[in-house]
């Protein structure tokens, strides 16, 4: 982790004392085809020879070795942004920080409406909220101001080595959420076929293989959960899980509105809540999904899918349940983590 110097140390809340942020990537232009006819042809391609070829090695058993070639990494490096560079979090700064599929964009939309008082307005979730190691999927970037807000959300699916965490508590909040991984690996599975794949989505069992062996695009889930399990101690750091963060959503908002210092009236409160409702995200999914997908992939693929805990027997067998869970535990006793698995995730 990052340690500042006592100089930006002093001067925390200065949005302009922060030092090089890189400027947001645009996505390149083949992920913005918006033309049905190229679309169109591309997804039969893709529904005939891509898909043909993934079955090809699915069957002599060389997908691990396709996968790592068309994900180039097992990090979240490579989801095109410039990252963070040197830049210094300030208190009007609340980083969202999830391994990818946990609720972040639930999280980011609480959040947003709480430091509006409920009155938060945007086209797109990332015209409010920067992504600074991904593309640039709207008009925010790290080096805005945070405006008229009491404070902006920053959302990063980085591990917590990767990010500007000052080695002693600072001005910033860092919002954690956590969710079971078996969730996890179903609503990834139904977003990377939905944007990424479509046709040539490979099969439950070939995708489970990439997750079990570490080898998934997005890195090791236990690895990124215990990175802030570590730090969740630190009063610039709350832990919350997905579990929490559906099924009780008041609660929730109150533990958030108090982390970040912010005293909302009871209309602020109830507004808020609606808008971060499951069923106001859904029916507002145009501002939460990204706006980019690979040409022969559905476009509009719905971003807020089920947005509740629990639902991983729909796509994985009991014993598909039973790995994921035991290779996750097995991993965090390798890391020497004392996250409670069973009792943050295995209890009903």
């Amino acid at each position: 982790m990052s340690t500042p110097s006592a100089a930006s140390s002093a001067a925390g809340t200065d949005v302009n004392r922060a030092r090089y942020v890189p400027p947001p990537t645009p996505p390149p232009r083949w992920l913005r085809i918006q033309s049905p006819l190229v679309r169109g042809t591309a997804r039969f391609v893709a529904s005939t020879a891509f898909r043909g070829g993934v079955r090809l090695w699915e069957r002599i058993g060389r997908y691990p070795k396709l996968h790592r070639h068309m994900l180039k990494t097992a990090s979240m490096r490579g989801l095109g942004g410039a990252g963070f560079g040197e830049y210094e979090p300030t208190a009007r700064d609340a980083f969202v920080v999830t391994y990818p599929k946990s609720g972040t964009n639930l999280t980011l939309q609480i959040l947003h409406q709480i430091a509006h008082r409920g009155r938060g307005e945007f086209r797109h979730i990332h015209d409010v909220a920067p992504w600074p190691e991904s593309y640039a999927l709207g008009s925010a970037s790290l080096g805005d101001d945070p405006g008229d807000g009491a404070f902006r959300a920053i959302k990063t699916h980085l591990p917590a080595a990767e990010l500007p965490i000052p080695t002693e508590p600072g001005p910033a909040r860092w919002v954690y959420v956590a969710r079971d991984p078996r969730e996890v690996f179903v609503s990834a599975y139904h977003f990377y076929r939905g944007l990424a794949f479509g046709p040539a989505m490979p099969t439950v069992e070939s995708w489970l293989g990439t997750f079990l062996r570490n080898e998934y695009h997005f890195g090791s889930w236990a690895e990124h959960v215990a990175g802030f399990w570590a730090l969740r101690n630190r009063p610039d750091v709350l832990w919350l899980t997905f579990r929490e963060l559906t099924g009780d959503p008041a609660a929730t908002l109150d533990k958030l509105t108090a982390f970040v210092g912010v005293d909302l009236r009871d209309e602020e409160r109830a507004e808020t809540l609606r808008l971060s409702s499951r069923d106001w995200m859904k029916a507002h999914d145009e501002r939460f999904r990204p706006n980019i997908a690979t040409p022969w992939a559905e476009l509009e693929a719905p971003m807020v899918r089920r947005g509740v805990s629990g639902g991983s027997e729909e796509l994985l067998t009991p014993d598909q349940q039973q790995s994921i869970a035991e290779f996750c535990e097995a991993e965090l006793q390798r890391l020497n983590s004392d996250l409670p698995y069973k009792e943050l995730f295995d209890s009903r």
